[in-house]
């Protein structure tokens, strides 16, 4: 998936004011982007988080972590992530990192100790967000 990102816009925006040969022409090209970037969606994935898998790490106040994969993410990206309301006592139970990160395909969850049972939700990635 293609997402409209600021630097790709402004950069499309310069091309098109070397481009335009009036001021009507480019509010109209403008107003196009303008509704375009308006009408831009992020779409969400389902999300599930397992019970099992986690793994031990030694810093910080969370001491375990499980990777979940996510194909279309980059470590430059951002995510956005909201867990079902069924989910929601077994994440305060594991004391659930409220930040997630971004890696090359995955996304890493950390939490005080593993849940007792898997969590379910959805995630919107932010392209590029993280440099941005």
């Amino acid at each position: 998936m293609k997402y409209l990102d600021d630097a790709g816009v402004k950069a499309l925006e310069a091309l098109l004011r070397s481009l335009c040969l009036t001021q009507k022409d480019g509010q109209a090209i403008y107003g196009v982007l303008e509704a375009l970037t308006d009408a831009s969606e992020f779409p969400a994935a389902a999300l599930s988080i397992p019970a099992t898998g986690w793994k031990s790490s030694t810093s910080g106040p969370y001491k375990v972590y499980r990777d979940v994969a996510a194909a279309s993410v980059t470590a430059a990206d951002s995510v956005q992530v909201a867990l079902a309301a069924g989910s929601m006592a077994a994440a305060s139970a594991c004391g659930l990192c409220p930040t997630v990160e971004t890696l090359a395909g995955a996304l890493r969850f950390r939490a005080v100790s593993a849940p007792k049972s898997a969590l379910s939700g959805e995630y919107r990635i932010l392209k590029g967000a993280q440099g941005g």
